[in-house]
């Protein structure tokens, strides 16, 4: 568990926390706008690479990998 609330964010907006270290940075996230904004701002980046990776590649792209795993032994 680490001593600095400031530390917490990143794995706060991962979900990555302990029931204890979570309730903790949220009361500290009541009080910081640093923290508050840091979240929010890391959240959004989660969301956007969530969103990236759930887009479904071009048909042409599976083609393309296929023959290549064919040739790579």
């Amino acid at each position: 568990m680490t001593h600095d609330p400031h530390d917490l964010a990143g794995p706060y907006v991962l979900d990555a926390l302990g029931d204890t270290e979570r309730r903790r940075f949220e009361r500290h996230l009541s009080g910081c706008a640093a923290c508050a904004d840091e979240a929010a701002g890391l959240r959004e980046t989660a969301t956007r690479l969530a969103l990236a990776a759930a887009r479904r590649p071009p048909d042409r792209l599976r083609g393309r990998v296929m023959a290549e795993i064919a040739r790579t032994r």
